[in-house]
């Protein structure tokens, strides 16, 4: 369809629905003994990495190794190891570590931490320059922290609320008063080990899983560009399946998704929790926290654009939320809880689709279609974002007019196209097999990316070829550059609403656990293992004009109970890629395809 309006605009959506499934007790073990373990060898010195010939080749080709050459920074460390080290932890599910004990899966773990720094350096004499200093004073710290999430707290004790938590017996062939002695000293560590894992051990409610919103003091909070990096890398790895699906256009936001899902994430434990760590590229430390950081700097200015998200929860009538859950929730995503009553299926469907439509200025009117809720629907969390900004060199309306587009080499159609002359960032991505344009908003916090295939019909090698962190490179380095002499851009006129059912191709991605009702792990919600996601539905829209864009995209989760040679043109006349970011921060709200713009 042909469209006149001016603006653009995007609104973006995504929902969680939960199901009750039948709760597990969890067994108990040896906590402190497990965290004295880890903390004994860590403390101790890490291994020596082996010594490397440097004179290596790769490919025939004489390996660089200056200095200059071999920067690379921390979060790469952090998240080429703890990749290696989560896809080792994915074999073994909490029963298989009991089954191991506590010592025998912490000299495991130890040994697979430093089998995969060995990997990570073996190929590479830049590698071993610049890993081994992050290895030696980061290595222990990071240790420690997997033994402890992944080995120790599996063995975490379930005491019965009137109970007073009393260390373990140690040393019990001694006499009385060295068993007392010993038992003060073990008093003093166990009241330490208390207070520094003051989150992680038992409350008053026994059957309730501490959540990760009360974080101790000494985990160490990731990075705003690491959680970038980790949204990205999920955003691609969805594009890739939702692009092998359909030729036709794609759309959705990246970052309403993540939202929706972390917020999920923030009720996940165990097995559960570690498969959603893993598709949404999760490294060690609190999320959340980086998480709330992040979208306090990309939502906080507002003097040229619009851009706005809002979070709720819809939870049932009656419904009880662990304390931890609801002030995690509300406290970093900013997320209200609203009581409805799913039993009556179109009043609440109603409230909430009212609601999303409201906070996308109507653009989005029906995010959850009839027979999604139903009477054993607990929770549904969902997430909004809204943009409206115009560009920060308009487009003459006078200057638009019909063009061949070319989506096959057999086909062609006319499209309303918009063409404007003068100087633009632009870039030759050789690695991508594409051009890249950048079109900045008024403001210039927010631009659009345009990827244009060198190819004529190759949009498939600019798909095979991306990855988030060429992607990022791209558009966050200095890859682009301004043309020295003007340039004509011709860039069709669309607009898209894309809708999508993410059920499929999370579990594809490896979030199984998540929407079984038998092997689900929400426990961190209500306490009990009683739900699981029963469907992820996301519908974005977007209207790109002369004056600028607009778009938005909704995110629901609904739970149940059990540098080149540009010439002097950028022609938009064939199948392309783009994406609308927040520059300062590298994070990408809106990506898509457009194969057909009058769709």
């Amino acid at each position: 369809m042909v469209v006149l309006s001016r603006g653009l605009s995007v609104t973006l959506w995504c929902v969680v629905v939960v199901t009750v499934v039948s709760s597990k007790d969890g067994s108990t073990g040896d906590l402190m003994k497990c965290r004295e373990a880890a903390r004994d060898y860590t403390t101790s010195a890490m291994p020596e990495l082996p010594q490397l010939e440097c004179n290596v080749t790769v490919d025939g080709k004489e390996v660089d190794t200056t200095a200059d050459s071999c920067k690379t920074t921390e979060s790469t460390f952090r998240k080429k190891l703890l990749s290696c080290v989560r896809e080792w932890k994915s074999q073994y599910n909490t029963s298989d570590v009991r089954e191991m004990g506590h010592v025998n899966c912490s000299t495991a773990l130890q040994e697979r931490f430093h089998a995969c720094v060995v990997d990570m350096i073996f190929p590479s004499c830049c590698s071993l320059q610049t890993f081994t200093t992050f290895y030696h004073e980061k290595g222990p710290d990071l240790l420690y922290k997997n033994i402890n999430s992944f080995c120790c707290r599996r063995f975490q004790k379930k005491l019965k609320p009137t109970e007073p938590a009393e260390p373990d017996n140690i040393n019990v062939e001694m006499g009385d008063s060295s068993k007392e002695r010993n038992n003060t000293q073990v008093d003093k560590l166990y009241n330490e080990e208390n207070k520094r894992f003051e989150s992680y051990l038992p409350t008053d409610k026994p059957e309730t899983t501490t959540m990760i919103a009360t974080t101790p003091e000494s985990e160490v909070v990731m990075s705003e560009e690491a959680v970038v990096e980790a949204n990205s890398g999920f955003a691609l790895d969805l594009y890739r399946r939702l692009s092998q699906q359909t030729d036709g256009n794609v759309f959705f936001s990246p970052y309403s998704m993540s939202v929706a899902l972390a917020m999920t994430y923030m009720g996940a434990r165990h097995d559960t929790a570690a498969q959603m760590a893993a598709v949404l590229h999760l490294s060690e430390g609190e999320f959340h926290q980086a998480f709330s950081n992040l979208s306090r700097a990309m939502f906080g200015n507002q003097q040229k654009h619009t851009l706005v998200q809002a979070n709720k929860l819809f939870g049932q009538q009656g419904i009880d939320l662990q304390d931890d859950f609801l002030s995690g929730t509300s406290h970093y995503y900013d997320a209200p809880l609203e009581t409805v009553d799913f039993g009556d299926e179109e009043s609440s469907r109603s409230t909430i689709n009212n609601w999303v439509s409201a906070q996308t200025k109507k653009k989005i009117k029906e995010l959850i279609p009839k027979g999604i809720l139903t009477p054993l629907t607990r929770l549904v969390l969902v997430n909004a974002v809204y943009f409206k900004g115009t560009w920060q060199t308009q487009f003459d309306p006078d200057e638009t007019y019909d063009r061949k587009f070319f989506p096959t080499s057999d086909n062609h159609f006319t499209v309303p196209t918009m063409h404007q002359r003068g100087k633009f960032r632009v870039a030759e991505l050789e690695n991508l097999r594409c051009r890249m344009l950048e079109l900045p908003y008024a403001g210039g916090e927010l631009a659009m990316f345009v990827l244009l295939p060198f190819q004529m019909f190759g949009l498939k090698d600019v798909e095979s070829s991306l990855t988030s962190e060429a992607l990022l490179e791209a558009t966050r380095g200095d890859r682009l550059y301004f043309m020295q002499i003007s340039m004509t851009v011709a860039l069709p006129k669309f607009r898209l609403t894309h809708a999508l059912s993410l059920k499929d191709q999370l579990t594809a991605l490896g979030m199984t656990d998540l929407f079984s009702m038998e092997t689900a792990d929400l426990s961190g919600v209500t306490g009990q293992k009683d739900l699981h996601v029963s469907e992820v539905l996301h519908e974005a829209f977007v209207n790109v004009n002369e004056e600028g864009s607009e778009a938005a995209a909704a995110t629901a989760v609904v739970m149940r109970g059990r540098s080149g040679n540009f010439g002097r043109s950028f022609v938009v006349n064939r199948p392309f890629l783009f994406l609308i970011q927040h520059k300062p921060t590298g994070s990408i709200l809106f990506l898509g395809r457009v194969t057909n713009p009058n769709e």
